[in-house]
C-alpha cells in the first residue's frame, strides 16, 4: 500500500467513476509515480481475470441436496451448542449459590441447639422392645392418654411381651 494521495483514487480512474479535471490530474501523476502506475496496473490485471471467469452454471439437483442436508445438519448442531450453553450457565450458577453458601454471613451469637424429646412412647417400643412407663413425679402431668395405652398394650402382645 502506497502512502500516495492518489492511490485512493485509482479504482475510481479505472471504473470510469472520476471527473474530467481529476482524469487529467492521475493521468499526469501516473506518468511521474511508479508505484501507481504498478498498482492500476495491478487492479487491470485482476478486472481483466474476473472478466474472463466462467459464468456459474445451473446447480443440479444433487448439489442442491447436499446444500440442504449441510443446511439442516447446522441447525442439529445449533440446538446443541444452546444446550451446551445452557448447561455451562446451570453450572456457573451452581457453583457460584455453593461457594456463596458456603461462604455467607454467619450467625451473630452463639446459637442453642438442643434436642427436643418428641418421642412417643409407641416408636420408643418399636425401636427399643421395651415399654417407658410416663414420669408419675408431682407436679408432672401425664402425657400418655387411653389410645397410646392400649396401642403400647397391643404392639407388647404382638411382640409376645407383657406389661411390667
Amino acid at each position: 500500500m502506497s502512502d500516495c494521495q492518489y492511490n485512493s483514487l485509482l479504482e475510481a480512474y479505472h471504473d470510469g467513476e472520476l471527473r474530467a479535471g481529476q482524469i487529467r490530474a492521475l493521468e499526469e501523476h501516473l506518468s511521474a509515480c511508479p508505484q501507481c502506475t504498478r498498482a492500476l496496473e495491478r487492479i487491470r490485471n485482476l478486472s481483466g481475470i474476473v472478466a474472463g471467469a466462467k459464468p456459474a452454471s445451473e446447480i443440479l439437483p444433487i448439489d442442491l441436496a447436499r446444500i440442504h442436508a449441510a443446511i439442516d445438519g447446522t441447525e442439529d448442531r445449533s440446538l446443541f451448542r444452546f444446550a451446551v450453553g445452557m448447561s455451562g450457565i446451570a453450572a456457573s450458577i451452581l457453583i457460584i449459590s455453593a461457594a456463596w453458601l458456603y461462604d455467607g454471613p454467619r450467625p451473630s451469637g452463639p446459637v442453642q441447639q438442643g434436642v427436643a424429646n418428641s418421642e412417643q412412647s409407641w416408636e420408643y417400643l418399636a425401636t427399643t422392645g421395651r415399654v417407658r412407663e410416663p414420669l408419675d413425679a408431682p407436679g408432672v402431668t401425664r402425657q400418655t392418654g387411653v389410645a397410646e395405652t392400649e396401642t403400647t398394650d397391643w404392639m407388647l402382645l404382638k411382640l409376645g411381651k407383657s406389661r411390667p
